[in-house]
């Protein structure tokens, strides 16, 4: 057992509608349930999380502590 975090950007050139951040969390979790059905692929579905760019925290899954600090090069 193991577990991989991906902590993944997308940025629109435009705004984007309402209820994108939702809609992108529907698609997340519909490939979380395809990829159980068709490679046996277990991905934990409540712990997908989408957030706006302009309130997220780039650091909010990474195991910072005192040997460890999160860096974001923008």
């Amino acid at each position: 057992n193991g577990s991989i975090v991906v902590n993944s950007r997308m940025k629109f050139g435009k705004p984007v509608a309402r209820g994108v951040t939702t809609t992108v969390y529907l698609i997340l979790e519909d490939f979380c349930n395809t990829a159980y059905q068709t490679m046996n692929l277990a991905i934990d579905k409540y712990s997908l999380d989408v957030e706006s760019g302009d309130q997220a925290d780039p650091c909010k899954f990474q195991a910072c502590n005192e040997y460890a600090e999160c860096k974001v090069n923008k």
